[in-house]
């Protein structure tokens, strides 16, 4: 039974290939860990550097940042200081502008008052005016139904007048002609009688020279008249 392999040579076999291949790639693979570690390790040795070296220069630059951080805090303090103050400021105006806005909303509404009163009386003037109108219109109207008829009545009595002038004209020429005629007869009558008055003056004057203390006497005993300064003859009595 030459050149057979008996089964436990085979497995002892296999055993050992297996344990040469678990050492073999356990050693691989702690190589590869090994490796591994290294490589974080210096990564954390070139971190903890950098840290180091920002860590020196943060020392450093604290104060600068630190001055600079207060600067801007006591900046912005001062802003808000300012910005309060103009706060306060705009509150005081806002009440002085409401103050303000209330007068006018109050002289507005006055305004509106006088409008609306304007209103009012224009449209009691607008109703008396057409009310005025119609009345102008009525009176226009009627003025010019008198003017007609006044016109009318004026012809006619102007026909009336000039009919009674020619009437009274008439009569005035006819009593001017009488009065004339009547004068002329009164001057005739009272020429006549002058006349006779002188010429008895004439004789009584005669009668004088003749004797002292005779007197001229009428038929009926009466004294003549006496002529008196200036022509004018007043007759004796009786």
């Amino acid at each position: 039974m030459a050149g057979i392999i008996s089964p436990v040579v085979c497995e002892q076999e296999a055993a050992q290939r297996l344990t040469e291949a678990t050492n073999t790639f356990s050693k691989a693979k702690l190589v590869e860990v090994i490796k591994h570690w290294e490589f974080k390790y210096e990564l954390l040795d070139k971190y903890a550097k950098d840290l180091a070296v920002k860590n020196k220069h943060w020392e450093v630059s604290w104060s600068y940042h630190q001055n600079m951080v207060i600067t801007r805090i006591e900046q912005r303090e001062a802003v808000i200081k300012g910005l309060t103050q103009a706060h306060q400021l705009l509150v005081q105006n806002n009440a002085g502008f409401v103050r303000a806005e209330n007068g006018w909303q109050e002289q507005i509404h006055q305004k509106d008052s006088e409008i609306m009163g304007l209103k009012q009386e224009k449209e009691s003037l607008s109703h008396s005016l057409s009310v005025s109108t119609n009345w102008q219109e009525k009176y226009n109207a009627l003025k010019e139904e008198s003017s007609k008829s006044l016109e009318e009545k004026k012809v006619t009595n102007v026909e009336s007048v000039e009919k009674d002038n020619k009437s009274l004209a008439e009569r005035i020429r006819k009593d001017t002609a009488e009065k004339r005629e009547s004068w002329a007869s009164l001057s005739k009558l009272i020429k006549d009688k002058f006349q006779k008055i002188e010429d008895k003056n004439v004789t009584s004057r005669g009668n004088v020279h003749k004797g002292p203390g005779c007197e001229a006497r009428h038929p009926g005993g009466g004294s003549q008249g006496r002529k008196q300064p200036g022509g004018e003859v007043t007759p004796g009595p009786g």
